[in-house]
């Protein structure tokens, strides 16, 4: 079974980068609990803009949709802190695909 991937893209509120690395570390934290793991993240700029450019882009992975919709369900516990350092989150998901030399 293909693994069900989440990209994300994470729009830091000016002036909250350390506050959001704390954020970070605790939220990612979540995922074992749901059978994900972080498979990439990349910082995108040297310092938050707020909603012009993100900050980071994390790709996670998840064994199926059901468990990525498991660990959304189980909701933000730390959502007001969530707020006061992401102004914006985007989020695109799907399934891996193979390149043409793999085929």
């Amino acid at each position: 079974m293909e693994p069900f991937l989440v990209a994300m893209t994470l729009y830091v509120r000016e002036g909250q980068e350390e506050a959001f690395l704390a954020f970070e570390d605790a939220a990612l934290k979540r995922l074992s609990g749901h059978q994900g793991q972080v498979v990439a993240r990349m910082r995108c700029a040297e310092r938050s803009t707020g909603a012009l450019e993100p900050y980071e882009f994390h790709l996670l992975s998840f064994p199926s949709e059901a468990a990525f919709g498991s660990f959304v369900a189980s909701g933000v516990p730390y959502q007001d802190e969530r707020d006061r350092v992401i102004s914006k989150t985007t989020v695109v998901t799907g399934t891996p695909v193979t390149s043409p030399r793999d085929r």
